[in-house]
């Protein structure tokens, strides 16, 4: 069955609008997120000759990747002003523009441990995504190997 051209840039159209979406679980945000994490979380594992061919090939790019988006480096912490059991809420300043914020520390190891990581998802999804002054808006959200 054969595609018209139309129908190729139709589909074309959507996906890019998905990938724009700040609300799409294709995001580029989350896309980037998510090679992040991949790379991240399978260090130690190459096992196979095909997982060390995709290790090599995006471990590089992941890094510098990592490196130029928004992390943990980019703050420094003032004083810890929170803790719960999977982390810390620390009092930060941003480096660069010396704006203050809260900073919510999670350790990826108690999530896993606990088996509930499903309440960090909705917890992100309201403070990225609600537009309420009772709301606290999130305005960065990243990750290393031991904290997300």
């Amino acid at each position: 069955m054969a595609t018209s051209g139309n129908e190729l840039n139709e589909r074309t159209r959507q996906l890019e609008e998905h990938i724009i979406d700040p609300r799409s679980s294709i995001s580029i945000d989350s896309l980037l997120d998510s090679i992040i994490a991949l790379v991240y979380d399978s260090e130690g594992l190459k096992k196979t000759k095909s997982f060390d061919t995709f290790y090599s090939k995006f471990s590089t790019c992941t890094r510098d990747i990592r490196d130029k988006r928004v992390n943990f480096n980019d703050f420094e912490p003032i004083k810890i002003i929170g803790r719960g059991a999977f982390g810390t809420v620390d009092l930060v300043r941003q480096k660069p523009s010396g704006q203050v914020y809260a900073m919510k520390t999670l350790s990826k190891f108690e999530m896993l441990k606990r088996s509930d990581s499903a309440f960090f998802w909705e917890e992100r999804n309201i403070m990225a995504f609600s537009n309420s002054d009772w709301i606290v808006k999130l305005h960065y959200a990243f990750q290393d190997s031991k904290n997300v």
